[in-house]
């Protein structure tokens, strides 16, 4: 696990309507986790943390952020596995 995969998790949920749709479609954080094993995306919670930090860290203007932020409340969405 790695936090690259969680940057690389934040990426593909901004670039890819498909995974962004398969995201917005699990029913629990197990599902979640089952779609990013399958695009190989392995990351644990403290490094999403960091990664969502540093990715709200890095944005220049409220709508950049609140995109971060989305992104942070659908992982967090879910009920813990």
């Amino acid at each position: 696990m790695a936090l690259s995969n969680a940057f690389a998790f934040i990426k593909y949920i901004q670039s890819s309507n498909d995974f962004r749709k398969s995201c917005y479609s699990c029913k629990s954080k197990t599902d979640l986790i089952t779609i990013l094993a399958c695009y190989e995306i392995a990351f644990t919670d403290e490094e999403f943390r960091e990664a969502i930090s540093a990715s709200l860290f890095k944005c220049q203007t409220e709508n950049e952020s609140l995109e971060i932020k989305q992104i942070e409340w659908l992982y967090n969405l879910y009920p813990e596995k």
